[in-house]
């Protein structure tokens, strides 16, 4: 623990899940330094996700995709003076921003030929890792220790959406691209048996552009689900898994927020590694469901344009209504 006073700036990741991955870390810092004021830039969209978090002073919700998103970052930054600045993002640009705006201390990974825009080059590891040891071998390195290995959300109640018929399951079904998508028959299929044999009523969550999907779905289920898709909010999003019997979706962002906030999830992996961006929970248990090798040369492959798709396709309803029998999930 160090007792001096510091203005600590974090650049974080893009994506929801990366930044849940990032929440260990947050805490970590903040520990190793509490009487820091630690603020942490992410996209405009995670604003609210994180502004009740107790380790994070002050979030910076500027997006930097753009020269005019970067002049005004740049000029926001300015305006504090830094002592630390971590980089969990690998983005030279944002090194450079951090040397800009001054930042007395700049620590991050040595890619992307940035090493003379920091002041501690940390090597990039030899051997591919999970996102989260990314950011805890980062610590590590620049000498703070403890950081957890599990990421937790704490979601506050929302009223709006508080008497969802019990017991219920989520069906998170969309993807930020397609080949790690479950089919929708698939889900419609397992949507079925379980209200037939739990009497379970179906939720189905996902963005404005997931409503196609819902559609589909909502065709295909012998029951009427709740349709949530495009209505939620982050935290109502999370508040609505916690409460749930179980959560099935894809690796997604909201599939982390789901575990993150202490729901029963099966996670369904297909041509991307549990390995590398797996969930990690401490008090839930959760189970990942993986399509082995369906014959790829590389597996897994991380195409987005896979021409054949079949991971997802050969992982049957009836094996994930295995898992969750096996489970038990219904008797707890």
């Amino acid at each position: 623990m160090n007792s001096a006073s510091k203005n600590i700036l974090v650049f974080n990741l893009n994506w929801l899940g990366d930044i849940l991955f990032s929440l260990p870390s947050l805490e970590a810092i903040k520990l190793h330094y509490p009487n820091s004021h630690l603020a942490c830039v992410v996209p405009p969209a995670y604003r609210n996700l994180l502004k009740n978090q107790s380790s994070i002073d002050e979030v910076i919700a500027i997006s930097d995709k753009t020269l005019l998103g970067k002049y005004r970052l740049l000029r926001q930054l300015k305006q504090k003076k830094w002592d630390l600045g971590f980089l969990f993002h690998r983005s030279k640009t944002r090194a450079r921003l951090l040397k800009w705006a001054n930042v007395q201390e700049r620590i991050g990974y040595d890619s992307n030929h940035r090493s003379h825009l920091l002041t501690h080059s940390i090597p990039f590891p030899s051997v591919p890792q999970h996102k989260m040891d990314m950011m805890r071998s980062l610590l590590f390195a620049y000498g703070i220790p403890h950081v957890k290995e599990y990421y937790e959300y704490c979601p506050a109640p929302h009223a709006r959406f508080n008497k969802l018929p019990a017991p219920y399951v989520v069906f998170h079904p969309g993807s930020n691209w397609g080949p790690k998508r479950w089919p929708i028959d698939h889900f419609a299929q397992l949507g079925n048996e379980l209200s037939t044999r739990y009497g379970a009523s179906l939720v189905i969550t996902g963005a404005r552009e997931d409503q196609a999907l819902a559609q589909q779905m909502k065709a295909l289920l012998h029951q009427t689900p709740t349709d949530l898709t495009g209505q939620t909010t982050l935290e109502e999003l999370a508040d609505i898994c916690r409460r749930s019997s179980l959560v099935v979706a894809g690796d997604t962002g909201p599939m982390h927020l789901a575990t993150a906030s202490g729901a029963n999830v099966i996670a369904l992996y297909g041509p991307t590694s549990p390995l590398l961006n797996g969930p990690r929970s401490k008090h839930h248990q959760y189970f990942k469901v993986i399509w082995e090798n369906p014959g790829c040369k590389t597996y897994p492959c991380y195409d987005k344009n896979c021409s054949h798709d079949t991971c997802l396709e050969n992982l049957t309803p009836q094996r994930v209504l295995i898992e969750i029998e096996n489970w038990h999930v219904f008797d707890i």
